[in-house]
C-alpha cells in the first residue's frame, strides 16, 4: 500500500505544480498540461506552446488549425488557465 500513497503523490505533484506536459498520450496531456500561467516567462510559454502545436501536428495530420486550437482551448477550461483564456479572448490573433 505504501509503494501506491508515494505513487500517487509523485502523480499530485507533477500535475498540480505546473510540472511539463507529459505528451505520451492524450489521456497524459490532460493529465499533465502545464498552466501557461506557470511558466516563467514568455520565452516559456512559447516554447510550451511549440511543444503543444508539434505534438497535436505529429498526433492529428489532419487537424486543421481551428480544430488544434478548439483542443487547446478545452484543456485551458478544464484546467481552469483563465488568466490565459482572459488573454486569448482579448488577442485571439496571437494564439494560445
Amino acid at each position: 500500500m505504501k509503494p501506491l500513497a508515494v505513487a500517487l503523490c509523485a502523480l499530485l505533484a507533477t500535475t498540480t505544480t505546473g510540472g511539463a506536459t507529459d505528451y505520451t498520450s492524450e489521456a497524459t496531456v490532460i493529465a499533465t498540461f502545464q498552466y501557461p500561467e506557470s511558466l516563467k516567462n514568455d520565452a516559456e510559454r512559447a516554447s510550451s506552446l511549440q511543444e503543444f502545436r508539434t505534438w497535436m501536428r505529429t498526433r492529428h495530420p489532419d487537424w486543421s488549425g481551428p480544430k488544434i486550437t478548439g483542443y487547446r482551448l478545452y484543456l485551458l477550461e478544464r484546467h481552469h488557465c483563465d488568466k490565459a483564456l482572459a488573454e486569448f479572448r482579448a488577442h485571439p490573433d496571437h494564439g494560445i
